[in-house]
């Protein structure tokens, strides 16, 4: 563990939140839609589509909110 070098402290970022609450509630959304899906299925192809497409769109909605707006930005600075 990283420490402060004035009085040992473990050292955080400024505005850090001492316990991270993201990382721990992620992994409950996956397990609720996954849940979700595999209640939906019924023997036939479209709720394991469905879920993929769900599943899909949620990667992309994660995906768009960490890039901001790097993804389509100029990069000629």
């Amino acid at each position: 563990m990283d420490t402060d070098a004035h009085d040992g402290s473990p050292s955080r970022a400024a505005g850090s939140p001492i316990i991270p609450t993201t990382p721990r509630l992620l992994p409950v959304g996956g397990a609720i839609l996954g849940w979700a899906g595999v209640q939906s299925f019924d023997g036939t192809l479209t709720p394991v589509i469905a879920s993929l497409c769900i599943f899909g769109a949620c990667v992309l909605a994660c995906f768009l909110v960490a890039e901001k707006d790097r993804l389509f930005g100029d990069e000629r600075a």
